[in-house]
């Protein structure tokens, strides 16, 4: 008899522990979403370095042209936040309008 193979699943107390930020995004031109995702990563990367991009983990939820939301571990969501508001770009200006634990919760700051 053969098993189906399974895939290798993480206990909860491994894994790493995730905030939803939610960003709203004020430029003086039209940006696309790839425009607006490269601006964002250029703004963690030049603050917090490569190594701590890597390890804050920045996952892309939704993104439109004046919202983003942004999925951070836990422990570098003030690097990033102050990253994002030190912002040296100066067609875009991005600001945090809340930092939720859940999803849903991150959606009610779009409201």
């Amino acid at each position: 008899m053969i098993k189906k193979s399974s895939k290798l699943k993480l206990k909860p107390t491994l894994k790493e522990k995730r905030h939803y930020l939610v960003l709203k995004i004020f430029s003086s031109q039209s940006l696309t979403e790839r425009e607006i995702k490269e601006k964002i990563d250029t703004a963690i990367l030049s603050f917090i370095g490569t190594l701590g991009y890597a390890n804050a983990g920045p996952q892309y939820i939704k993104t439109s042209s004046n919202f983003a939301i942004l999925s951070i571990t836990t422990k570098y969501v003030d690097y990033v936040k102050s990253a994002l508001a030190i912002n040296k770009d100066r067609n875009i200006n991005i600001q945090c309008v809340g930092v939720s634990g859940t999803l849903l919760k991150a959606q009610r700051f779009l409201e």
